[in-house]
């Protein structure tokens, strides 16, 4: 609270803190909605109602009397009794105590001496820029400002529109609006502390900082002018839009363009529409667009974003068809990524190339830019295109490419369950894109003749996998999850060699994701980490990987009484997995050494002693995993066929799993 009061310059905390005890936050906002009778409980102090921050037809708008405090759990606003009236009411801050004072009969604290200055200050600004609204738009309407009323007719702006939007015009005489300002008793620095007036650098000669322009009034959140934006009528003008530069009032990263009447606009429509300049917004609002925001003429700031997700909690962004609007869009997304929260997002609207919202809305209609919004992508989704355009998969180091950059964004996320999400989402993608183009290849490059390997390369056993092999492989993947789910405490141990994993089950790789996704829970609560992915990838075959009889030396350790056992069991798991990890990897080694291979063009013939070489280094490699055994338990062990130590009751297992596989 005391946070608060002093942000406001009231300093006063323990006299808010006893008013908002007082009153009843139920007879503050009770005025301006209708209690829900089915769900609210009056006798229990609570009360729902439909939202009166947003359009919806079944209340989720709650007030907890004994608490003091509202929410709507549709679009996130929260408060108390002095919150609701500077948000919904639009009072500033002393206003609103002042009127819950009045409630309960208590007396406000006079200002000090320092904020009765501050707030006479910024009353005076606010009073100079209503008083240059109304001489812009007398102006608008003289003789004059026939130039720039020709314009807004081009542009199809109607009387109704200029008049909602409060347009003006600023003649091009040097000093007309300053010396009509002092002519009545406004002193220069006001004028120039205001943003409308600058002195000569050379001889300090006073002149308007607008001049030949049409004004469009700017305001706060809660209505008061703070300042303008003027768009030149002179082609030849060294910038075609000014802003006013920052004043006491006017902060450009702080405020939007149409704030209050968007805001108020949205209790009748959910979506926010954030485009870049007053013209587009004007446009759009007098196609019937009502909830259109821009920013003041820079790119969007953090504190913009801010006040766009106070006012929706997922805007869409309808910037520019052209190069510099994919620009901005792409600057907006990585900054956004930096301040997501849980239901807080952006979406993005993409124009026709070369159109703006203005110019489409006049040539296709309303429905047109409606089809366009609702259609909006997702800010993941553009997150994932802007790294494909820049990054090609057609080559490995390219895919590598493409994952960093990626991990790169994601990294920003500072939210640490949103950044997780996105770290699961961005690797399924990734999977899924690993195998639609490394089938489209294999099918790309089978109908071509020129490509293919020699006839002593195509004879190397590794040609084809056998249905062995292919099962080899699912059992496999089938341990190494088995061995994550029943002590997930290791998984942290290695996170970027499960990571690196490409599971060939989808299923299988599914269960991965959400492992690597949330290792930070697996240590520190393995239990609910199991429950976490059951839930998403389902219990059946969880608890099947966890029962699968390979497990049983993790078991026979987990059943064995002693202080020691946990110690065991982690040290025993950690073998095990590390082990499996060992030969999966060399496994994926000599499939990608003669995937590779196979699809170089038969020019190379020379170099088949070399590639031979290659995947016999790559095989050798996979030999020595497959020995990776640990030799103090040697004696759990048994010879296969081959000469390789493998665990009896995996045998058994593995024989069973062939039989049934060849069923």
């Amino acid at each position: 609270m005391l946070a608060i009061c002093n942000f406001f310059g009231l300093l006063m905390p323990q006299f808010v803190e006893d008013l908002l005890a007082r009153v009843s936050i139920a007879a503050v906002i009770g005025p301006n909605v209708v209690w829900d009778s089915k769900k609210s409980r009056p006798a229990a102090g609570d009360y729902w109602a439909c939202c009166p921050f947003h359009k919806e037809k079944t209340p989720s708008f709650h007030v907890d009397e004994q608490k003091g405090l509202y929410h709507c759990f549709g679009c996130k606003e929260s408060g108390n009794a002095l919150t609701f009236l500077r948000q919904y009411g639009k009072l500033e801050t002393r206003d609103a105590i002042q009127q819950l004072a009045d409630m309960v009969g208590m007396k406000v604290p006079p200002r000090s001496p320092q904020e009765e200055q501050r707030r006479a200050s910024y009353q005076t600004l606010y009073d100079i820029c209503e008083q240059a609204a109304a001489y812009f738009i007398k102006n608008l309407h003289s003789q004059s400002g026939t130039a720039a009323r020709n314009y807004l007719r081009s542009r199809g702006l109607d009387d109704t529109c200029s008049e909602h939007f409060e347009i003006g015009f600023a003649n091009d005489k040097k000093s007309s609006l300053t010396h009509h300002f002092i002519n009545k008793d406004m002193t220069l620095d006001s004028l120039v502390e205001a943003g409308l007036s600058a002195k000569s650098d050379r001889d300090g000669t006073p002149y308007d900082r607008f001049r030949n322009r049409i004004m469009f009034p700017i305001r706060d959140a809660r209505g008061r002018l703070i300042g303008f934006g003027g768009r030149s009528l002179d082609s030849k003008a060294p910038a075609k839009y000014l802003n006013s530069p920052e004043t006491p009032v006017f902060k450009k990263g702080l405020n939007l363009y149409h704030h209050a009447p968007a805001r108020a606009a949205l209790k009748e429509s959910s979506t926010l529409i954030v485009t870049e300049g007053y013209m587009d917004v004007i446009a759009l609002w007098q196609a019937g667009l009502k909830t259109c925001v821009a920013p003041l003429g820079t790119a969007i700031s953090e504190g913009q974003i801010r006040q766009m997700w106070q006012m929706s909690s997922l805007p869409v962004i309808a910037f520019d068809g052209d190069q510099a609007g994919l620009k901005a869009a792409e600057r907006l997304a990585h900054l956004a990524l930096t301040l997501l929260q849980p239901g807080k997002s952006l979406r993005f609207a993409f124009l026709p190339e070369g159109a703006d919202p203005d110019d489409f809305v006049r040539q296709y209609g309303i429905s047109a830019m409606q089809e366009l919004i609702d259609r909006a992508t997702d800010l993941n989704d553009f997150v994932w295109t802007m790294a494909n355009r820049e990054y090609s998969c057609d080559t490995p180091e390219g895919s590598a490419a493409l994952e960093a950059a990626l991990k790169q964004a994601t990294a920003t996320i500072q939210n640490v369950t949103v950044r997780r999400h996105y770290e699961q989402l961005i690797r399924q993608k990734l999977y899924e894109l690993s195998r639609q183009r490394w089938n489209g290849s294999i099918s790309e490059r089978s109908n071509k003749s020129s490509l293919g390997p020699s006839d002593e390369l195509r004879k190397s056993a590794l040609a084809s996998a056998t249905r062995e092999d292919r099962i080899d492989r699912l059992f496999r993947e089938k341990f190494i999850l088995g061995i994550c789910l029943t002590v997930p405490e290791i998984i942290y141990r290695f996170p970027e060699r499960l990571e690196n994993l490409k599971f060939e089950r989808e299923s299988h790789q599914k269960i991965l994701n959400y492992i690597i996704g949330d290792i930070g829970k697996a240590k520190q609560n393995p239990q609910e980490f199991r429950d976490t992915i059951s839930e998403n990838c389902g219990s059946e075959i969880v608890d099947t990987l966890i029962q699968s009889k390979h497990l049983l030396p993790l078991k026979r350790v987990i059943n064995t009484s002693g202080s020691q056992n946990q110690s065991n069991l982690i040290n025993r798991a950690e073998m095990m997995l590390k082990e499996e990890l060992d030969k999966v990897e060399a496994e994926d080694a000599v499939r990608q050494e003669f995937d590779e291979l196979r699809c170089r063009d038969k020019e190379d013939e020379t170099g088949d002693s070399l590639k031979l070489k290659r995947i016999g280094k790559a095989v050798e490699s996979r030999q020595l995993a497959q020995r990776g055994i640990n030799m103090a338990e040697v004696s759990d062990y048994i010879k296969a066929d081959n000469g390789v130590l493998i665990n009896p009751e995996e045998k058994q297992a593995f024989d069973q799993l062939v039989k049934d596989f060849n069923k």
